[in-house]
């Protein structure tokens, strides 16, 4: 979650190159843009072919296309998700102060766990305690897990991937009698790898997601990339998509919209800040004080051109709130999140 958004310039520029009209020559992102010097060629019908292709496959499911682009409403206004780093739960390292992920304020919709494995005391806690608790709160309990999880299974010689899709489940779900799955996607991929994660996807989407056969559970697609193939492949089976736009600009978030806009819906469009880590060698600038003027309350009021967004998100919820430069470890006040949900939700009126 920590991988740098890069600079407006750059993204300015990409978000020209993606607009202008399309060409049979491959595009090739800046190697340090959002999409990390992956190639593609892209040429006219390309997108109406996929989505055709994406299309039957929904059919056979019974289910209908979802609208993409800029959407005027967004139904339930935009969400406010948190991402909570497990290290930092007592329950996972009880020599910590009493910080406790079920501590997470009212008007959260999606709770983010994004959790060490290794802390083998947090996920007992979080099944039996804090998943009772956040769902009381109205929240959805989301495991958060890096791509790599994925990569690292062996793709199927048969090309069925449900089973590979039924183990992540029970693994990283299911067992914790959580609500869904985050896939956190920042790296280059193979065609190979495309393939692979994109199979998977699209077989845990007949598991948990809108097409899944959870009832109210969420398959959620998130990266500090633009639009990657990936990213289109996997568009009718995910719910939402969250861009990690650490450090930027209202600016960059329209360009990197305009990318996602044939795929997605607005409404599964959500934007994130960073809360300071503790010992970061790097500051985003996402929260600095006073808060009205932060990065954080401009995303809060972002909206992309002619529309309405999906929500937004922040990083290290259980930073909220640390200035700059300090590393101290106590019980987050959320007076940012307090601040942020209702400007957030404002921002659909």
């Amino acid at each position: 979650m920590v991988s740098p958004v890069k600079v407006l310039s750059i993204i300015t520029a990409l978000a020209a190159s993606v607009l202008a009209a399309p060409s049979a020559e491959p595009f090739k992102y800046p190697s340090d843009g959002f999409h990390r010097g992956k190639s593609f060629a892209l040429k006219p019908g390309d997108i109406d072919v996929a989505l055709d292709a994406e299309a039957r496959d929904l059919a056979s499911r019974g289910l209908a296309k979802r609208s993409v682009g800029v959407q005027s409403s967004c139904p339930g206004g935009p969400l406010y998700a948190g991402y909570f780093r497990t290290w930092r739960d007592v329950a996972g390292k009880p020599g910590n102060p009493p910080v406790k992920m079920s501590d997470m304020p009212v008007g959260t919709n999606i709770a983010l766990v994004f959790g060490n494995p290794d802390d083998a005391g947090f996920w007992p806690v979080l099944r039996d305690s804090y998943v009772p608790a956040l769902h009381a709160k109205g929240m959805k309990v989301i495991r958060s897990i890096f791509i790599d999880d994925i990569l690292a299974l062996t793709p199927p010689a048969d090309g069925n991937y449900v089973p590979l899709a039924q183990a992540l489940y029970q693994d990283k779900v299911a067992q914790w009698g959580l609500d869904g799955l985050d896939i956190d996607m920042e790296k280059s991929l193979t065609t190979a790898q495309v393939t692979l994660a994109a199979g998977v996807i699209q077989a845990l989407s007949k598991i948990i997601g809108r097409s899944g056969t959870q009832p109210g559970s969420l398959l959620i697609y998130d990266t500090n990339q633009y639009v990657h193939t990936l990213a289109q492949k996997i568009a009718p089976y995910v719910d939402y998509v969250l861009l990690q736009a650490y450090g930027t600009t209202t600016s960059v978030l329209q360009s990197a919209w305009n990318g996602y806009a044939p795929y997605y819906s607005s409404c599964q469009f959500l934007v994130g800040v960073s809360f300071w880590e503790e010992f970061a060698s790097y500051d985003w600038g996402d929260t600095h004080s006073p808060f009205i003027t932060s990065n954080a309350a401009n995303f809060a009021r972002w909206n992309p051109t002619g529309g309405k967004k999906g929500g937004m998100f922040t990083y290290a919820i259980d930073r909220d709130w640390k200035a700059v430069g300090d590393n101290t470890l106590t019980v987050p006040t959320y007076e940012y999140s307090n601040q942020l949900i209702p400007l957030n939700k404002a921002s659909s009126t």
